[in-house]
């Protein structure tokens, strides 16, 4: 009778350690490709097209800063031109002002000197009465590269026979970077007197 074979767990992984290399090397026989170091052409494309997202998002978000903070500079300048405007109007007498006369001759001679760096495509005054209603209303308009013309409504009463004026001073423009148009208004009111509230009815 032949001895029974003992085998114990330490020979067994003992013979599994020895089998190792020689499927490592059969594994990697099989597929040559798999023993170069290295990315596939599909990975390398995809590491190339999430990188390339990431630069288009920042760069978009770099330019969109860059629009914003152009606009914001075009917000600030324009309630400065409007208030100059103003300020002219109130220096002319009431016969230039109402007639308008004064508007082209005195006061559309140039563009506000704070919108210089700005495309200003319109500048609109528009003067009705305060306190008499049947008295016209006019409406000056200077449009880009034009003269400024100024007409009055089908109204028969003179507007200087107003004590006051409600001005509605309007500029439009196109963003320096936005290259939208945008419209900006101040209103104020003008009294025969000057700017005292104590002259108006």
């Amino acid at each position: 009778m032949l001895p029974r074979k003992i085998s114990s767990p330490y020979a067994r992984e003992t013979e599994e350690n020895a089998l190792r290399p020689r499927l490592t090397a059969w594994f990697w026989a099989r597929d040559p490709a798999r023993s170069k170091c290295g990315f596939s052409l599909i990975e390398t494309l995809v590491a190339v097209a999430i990188v390339s997202i990431g630069f288009l998002g920042a760069f978009a978000t770099a330019v969109q800063g860059g629009k914003l903070a152009a606009a914001a500079e075009d917000e600030g300048l324009v309630p400065s031109a409007l208030e100059q405007r103003i300020d002219q109007l109130r220096l002319l007498s009431w016969p230039e002002l109402t007639d308008g006369t004064g508007i082209t001759t005195k006061v559309w001679t140039a563009r506000p000197a704070p919108t210089a760096t700005l495309d200003i495509t319109q500048e609109t005054l528009t003067l009705s009465p305060w306190d008499v209603s049947g008295a016209k209303t006019l409406t000056a308009t200077w449009n880009e590269n034009a003269s400024p013309t100024v007409s009055f409504d089908g109204n028969v009463q003179p507007l200087s026979d107003a004590d006051a004026v409600k001005v509605v001073a309007t500029l439009t423009w196109t963003g320096r970077r936005t290259l939208r148009t945008q419209t900006r208004s101040l209103v104020t009111v003008i009294s025969k007197g000057g700017i005292s509230k104590s002259d108006l009815p």
